[in-house]
This record gives structure tokens, sequence and C-alpha cells, in this order.
């Protein structure tokens, strides 16, 4: 059986933000620039390319959106979208 590959965004009571993807867990809370992020994920053979928008926790505080073809730019995404 294959495994699903979710992949989540998570805003923590302690203020830290992380990305779950398969079996990985990565801290992307100092990695934003002017309120954007960009994480390379690898698992299983597939790169998929994470942009991650910042604003305040709030108001449910995240957007996200990822592509196996590169980078998304902001204005190229909405919530959870996947391109493919």
């Amino acid at each position: 059986m294959n495994q699903i590959p979710i992949l989540t965004v998570s805003w923590e009571d302690d203020g830290r933000i992380w990305v779950y993807y398969m079996n990985q867990k990565i801290d992307i809370t100092d990695k934003f620039e002017d309120g954007y992020c960009y994480v390379k994920l690898e698992a299983g053979g597939e790169t998929k390319y994470m942009t991650v928008k910042y604003s305040d926790p709030s108001c449910d505080g995240l957007g996200y959106g990822f592509s196996t073809h590169g980078f998304l730019q902001p204005n190229e995404f909405s919530v959870g979208s996947e391109d493919d």
C-alpha cells in the first residue's frame, strides 16, 4: 500500500510554525522573508516546492500552496492549493 503524501502546515501555541510532509517535520518559523517562506520537500523520489504566507495567527494565520514544478509566487496560490 502506498503512503498518502499528506502535507500540512501547523501554527503551534508556542508560536512555532511546522510543515509536516510524509515522515518529515520541518520548523519554518525563522525562514520567512518579507512574509513568505519557500520550502523544498523531497520524499519517495518526488519533490514538491511549497510557498507559505505568514499572517496573524488570530486570522487563521497561514496560506500556502505547492507545486511539483517550482516555487509558486505569492500571487499564484490559494490556501491549500495544488497545481497538478
